[in-house]
């Protein structure tokens, strides 16, 4: 049984084959995962699964021996799915093995720059604490700048000497920057800076 993880934490895919190649000579995935589809067909034979349904999962009966997977969807590569090694029987010699495929998580930056106007003269200010807000209006947690799902990540986040934010593996979507705490002397934006994620991009956003 082979079951699609999902783009979002806790989901599955449905419409995802996968074509299994009986790898007959011992190379490894890392070799295996440079050949092209036609190099691997002219190497070795293979067979495509049905789409996974609506659960993310599809199932194949297959003899014994050493496969190597890749996924597609209609008919299309998809590379933010991880290809894949499997050895039957597995190392348990049970006749049932159930496969993930790992997906490649792609995520962006976002940048913050904080500004104050001194007549016509926009100055950066250091020292300036904000929060970033997840689409869940859920604070986000940080390590040395880059996102984290660990509880000892800090989410009160403070512009450096040239006035900026810089944070890291965000999931695509939408978030809110939220000004925490202003410097003596100046008074807490309301306005919250809206800003979209996306993958392999800086986004940057002034306030």
């Amino acid at each position: 049984t082979i079951t699609q993880i999902g783009l979002q934490p806790n989901t599955t895919e449905e419409g995802i084959s996968y074509r299994l190649w009986t790898v007959t000579d011992n190379l490894k995935v890392d070799l295996l995962s440079q050949m092209t589809d036609s190099e691997l067909n002219q190497k070795y034979k293979s067979i495509l699964t049905s789409p996974t349904d609506t659960n993310g999962q599809t199932k194949i009966a297959l003899p014994n021996g050493s496969y190597f997977g890749r996924a597609y969807k209609a008919d299309q590569s998809v590379s933010t799915i991880v290809p894949f090694y499997i050895e039957l029987p597995d190392d348990k010699l049970s006749n049932q093995l159930q496969i993930n495929p790992k997906r490649k998580v792609e995520t962006g930056r976002l940048k913050l720059i904080k500004y104050t106007k001194e007549g016509k003269i926009k100055k950066r200010l250091s020292g300036v604490i904000f929060v970033l807000y997840d689409n869940q209006n859920q604070p986000v947690r940080f390590k040395n700048g880059r996102f984290t799902t660990d509880q000892d990540g800090i989410t009160s986040l403070v512009t450096d000497d040239k006035g900026e934010i810089e944070v890291e593996g965000l999931l695509p979507g939408k978030y809110i920057f939220r000004e925490a705490k202003a410097l003596t002397g100046y008074r807490i934006s309301m306005k919250d800076a809206v800003v979209a994620v996306v993958a392999n991009k800086t986004q940057e956003v002034e306030v």
